[in-house]
């Protein structure tokens, strides 16, 4: 669903294909996970934005300086969490909502970030992952249960969406955008090879394009990123030959299997890369992504031989009279006996991981 708001309001509505982020975890974060995620990510940004070549072409008179925010995420910020976006020189976040989800539901979700972004000049887009069902299915994009489309990665994108969509939307101050996979293979009659997302067709529909130039996920650098952006911007015309704005979609982390967040000067180099190539701003993957949690784990360091007294088992024989005989019985005693013995000595050491909030 797509709501209609008054460009007044300064809401910029973006209905988000976002295909696959393969380790996202469902849950809600703490007040004290937030503090201590948002200090990583907020020093972050607040130096990619020093860093940034601020002549390129600017998106909608602004450089786009974005977040994706989780929607349980975004219900546990508070004041400062918001003070500390708009001082780092955030320009818009990309709120998950859904009409599904009952701890991210749109009008919750919404209700909240809009008072805080608007009244700091941020500006807000929904962020729909489109094509799934109540139960967390994925659906045809026409409605219908598929097993074609059962793994993110191999959904098809369907123009009728779009057009509904961009219908809904005519006449409206409200922009449709779509984060879109990086590596689309388009074939000779324009249709895209591997996940259906043609990125001149979708021109014709959509505001702007962020392709996920996730450089840890595809096991590559910043240059990639460059080239992945050049290439997207080359297609993404409108039917009239106009070119439309393309954000870089950044990760702030090393990659779905390793959550260590990346240094500010790396995130810097990446968004500063993208728009040299032609991006219109960057979108960081994504606020609170992760803390770093410590454990102890018990750890044997060194064998040691030692000196122990132990109880030694020994047969005694002992003659009993039974039924007019004696006859040989056997007993054990015990006796103690120093003897060398071998040993670990063990000691806790603390380990540290990023999981995901």
């Amino acid at each position: 669903m797509i709501n209609r708001i008054n460009k007044k309001e300064c809401l910029i509505l973006a209905a988000l294909l976002i295909l696959c982020f393969a380790v996202m975890s469902v849950g809600a974060v703490s007040a004290d996970e937030l503090n201590d995620t948002q200090n990583l990510t907020q020093n972050t940004t607040s130096n990619q934005t020093q860093a940034v070549n601020q002549s390129v072409t600017e998106t909608k008179n602004l450089t786009v300086r974005g977040y994706w925010i989780r929607g349980d995420t975004a219900l546990g910020m508070s004041a400062a969490n918001w003070d500390a976006l708009k001082n780092a020189g955030v320009t818009d976040v990309f709120v998950s909502s859904s009409r599904f989800s009952s701890s991210y539901y749109y009008t919750k979700v919404l209700g909240m970030v809009l008072p805080y972004a608007h009244t700091r000049g941020i500006k807000v887009h929904a962020w729909v992952v489109c094509f799934k069902d109540a139960s967390g299915g994925w659906v045809d994009p026409q409605g219908l249960k598929s097993s074609k489309v059962s793994v993110p990665y191999k959904k098809y994108w369907y123009k009728g969406w779009y057009k509904v969509r961009r219908s809904i939307l005519s006449g409206k101050s409200i922009y449709l955008s779509a984060a879109v996979m990086p590596d689309e293979v388009i074939l000779s009659n324009g249709a895209g090879k591997y996940y259906g997302q043609s990125y001149d067709e979708l021109a014709d529909y959509v505001d702007f394009l962020v392709p996920m130039t996730y450089k840890g996920n595809y096991n590559t650098n910043t240059q990639w990123i460059g080239s992945k952006i050049a290439h997207i911007k080359h297609l993404a015309n409108d039917k009239n030959g106009n070119s439309i704005p393309v954000l870089a979609g950044l990760q702030n982390y090393r990659g779905d299997g390793n959550l260590h967040l990346l240094s500010a000067a790396e995130v810097s180099a990446d968004a500063a890369y993208a728009m040299a190539y032609g991006a219109s701003g960057y979108v960081v993957f994504r606020y609170g992504i992760a803390k770093y949690v410590t454990y102890k784990v018990r750890v044997a360091y060194k064998k040691v031989k030692y000196r122990a007294w132990v109880k030694k088992a020994y047969k005694v024989k002992k003659w009993v009279k039974r039924h007019g005989k004696w006859v040989r019985k056997y007993v054990t005693k015990y006796k103690w006996k120093k003897v060398w013995k071998t040993k670990w000595l063990y000691t806790y050491r603390t380990y540290g991981k990023y999981v995901l909030t």
